[in-house]
């Protein structure tokens, strides 16, 4: 497994301390409690999309754990994941100030795209609309958007048609 040890604000150096081995159908919890570390906390899509940074917060709870933090991050196109020593706690701060959102930007604007859908058509539906039309007094912008690309849609179908 490939180690660093990252030391605010912003410094990454090759680790020359040993890492944990993983043994056969070995979960990471069983590694990382061996090596003196108990889990923490993921990144906030980590347990059900893997992406690249995604990453999960383990903490020393043993004498023989050689820094008080590590991060077991995903590492594309790899099996095993990269560890991330950190010594301090302002170094574990400041690794998550600047890489805790890496990756995950695109979930994010999913789940937001979501929410807005959500509260679009429970608006409408309170309103008295069908969920996905759009009525021109509520939402008169996305009104003229519909009207407009169906107008586009009919010129192209008929300009299609005589082609």
């Amino acid at each position: 497994m490939d180690a660093w040890i990252f030391t605010a604000p912003d410094t990454w150096t090759r680790s020359a301390d040993p890492t944990p081995t993983w043994e056969e159908g070995e979960e990471d919890v069983t590694m990382m409690a061996r090596a003196g570390y108990a889990y923490d906390s993921r990144a906030h899509y980590g347990d059900s999309v893997s992406f690249v940074g995604a990453w999960s917060l383990w903490c020393a709870t043993a004498p023989q754990a050689p820094y008080p933090y590590a991060l077991l991050l995903d590492s594309p196109g790899d099996d095993l994941p990269v560890l991330v020593w950190l010594p301090a706690f302002p170094d574990l701060l400041a690794y998550m100030a600047k890489y805790e959102r890496v990756g995950q930007s695109e979930f994010e604007q999913q789940e937001w795209d979501d929410y807005r859908t959500a509260i679009n058509r429970l608006f409408y539906a309170w309103h008295g609309h069908d969920a996905t039309s759009f009525c021109h007094e509520c939402d008169p912008v996305a009104y003229e958007n519909r009207q407009r690309r169906s107008k586009e849609r009919s010129a192209r179908k008929a300009r299609d048609t005589k082609a």
